[in-house]
């Protein structure tokens, strides 16, 4: 038999808010679960158990000794279809994928060693500039970081997610924004993608690891996360 594996507090936590008696009921079971499918599978657990909004992750080592993760989530209508996706792809292209991430660890070490004597905000987004009087607009809460103007392209791009997500023409609605940025703050247009990109990656890494202010799980959590999977991809190939 395996050995059982331990749920992390918050996940419990937010599961039990979210789902009430139910995910309560689920996740005493959890544990049970997990062992009987680390068994069927042959598998051990090799590594902290993480999690994202609906499921946890377990590391694990097959027979062979290859590495693998176990994947349990809550019943809900948004993941019930996918196992049969998992089946239909045969382990093709199930992870995000790698010439994704790697593209966005080339523009943090080719982009990331250029350091002008320059102030960038680092947050840049609609809510962060204010309409004034000795101005016309001020900019505020600026992270302060030192480095390339081109950064806040992806930083102002995140902020549109949500109206990003009802374009029906996803690439050029992402275009525009990085052709109005480049114009206004007069920085190279591929550096501000580059950059872009660079952040859906990292959007897409933190929203499985943290979730987002806007949605710390379930469904929606699901919907932004394969959104900045998308966009991501998008801007990788250019398009």
């Amino acid at each position: 038999m395996s050995r059982m594996i331990e749920i992390p507090e918050a996940f419990a936590r937010a599961t039990v808010e979210r789902e009430g008696e139910p995910g309560a009921a689920w996740l005493a079971e959890l544990p049970g679960i997990a062992g009987e499918l680390l068994d069927r599978w042959g598998c051990v657990p090799d590594g902290e158990v993480l999690h994202g909004g609906v499921g946890i992750v377990v590391p694990v080592r097959r027979r062979a000794g290859e590495a693998a993760v176990l994947k349990v989530s809550f019943p809900h209508p948004g993941n019930v279809h996918e196992p049969d996706a998992f089946a239909a792809w045969g382990g093709r292209g199930a992870a995000p994928p790698r010439h994704a991430v790697d593209a966005a660890v080339a523009t943090v070490r080719e982009l990331g060693r250029v350091q002008p004597d320059l102030l960038v905000h680092g947050d840049l987004h609609a809510r962060n500039v204010l309409r004034a009087d000795r101005e016309p607009w001020l900019a505020v809460d600026p992270k302060g970081y030192a480095g390339d103007p081109a950064y806040d392209g992806g930083t102002l791009l995140k902020s549109r997610a949500l109206t990003l997500l009802e374009a029906d023409d996803l690439g050029k609605a992402v275009h525009r924004v990085l052709d109005v940025f480049a114009e206004a703050a007069e920085v190279d247009r591929e550096r501000a993608r580059r950059w872009a990109q660079f952040h859906a990656v990292q959007a897409a890494f933190w929203g499985r690891r943290h979730g987002f202010r806007i949605a710390r799980g379930g469904a929606r959590l699901d919907r932004l996360t394969e959104f900045a999977d998308h966009l991501a991809e998008l801007l990788t190939e250019g398009r």
